[in-house]
């Protein structure tokens, strides 16, 4: 096996294993939980679902976002234009918010699937920003969160 596709399978493992699986644990084990003691899910863990989904999913967007910033501003050069790049990442930043806000709006009228629904959005925002900016990392440390070293 190259070292190429070494690094790719690195990544997804660690995505599923720590990203998806460990990290989301505040989100499934509730469900889980209250599956196991009465074979249902309780209104109060639906009700906290897209709170869930949220507090998870900005964690992720959030420190993924930062990091490339914090990338672009002091590890290029003075030559380098990057001002693409940080439009994208506003723009990101904006839509991800406008979808908190709608997720939050939709909990408070007791809109819980759309809300639900909202939230899967901002996790897959998240999702897909910490991807790019794992694969942007210039010096990527595949044991290490988002790439590497700052």
């Amino acid at each position: 096996m190259n070292e190429k596709a070494k690094n790719i399978l690195i990544t997804i493992a660690y995505f599923l294993i720590a990203v998806a699986f460990l990290g989301s644990m505040g989100v499934w084990l509730p469900i889980a939980i209250d599956n196991y003691n009465s074979n249902s899910i309780s209104s109060e863990t639906h009700k906290s679902l897209p709170s869930n989904i949220l507090t998870y999913s900005l964690g992720i967007f959030l420190i993924a976002a930062i990091d490339r910033i914090i990338h672009l501003l002091f590890k290029t050069s003075k030559y380098s234009n990057n001002i693409l790049e940080f439009f994208a990442i506003l723009f990101a930043c904006l839509g991800t918010g406008i979808l908190v806000f709608l997720s939050l709006k939709s909990s408070k009228n007791t809109l819980i699937d759309d809300a639900i629904n909202y939230s899967r959005y901002v996790a897959f925002i998240a999702w897909a920003t910490w991807f790019y900016v794992k694969i942007q990392g210039s010096k990527a440390n595949n044991y290490s969160p988002i790439g590497g070293i700052i």
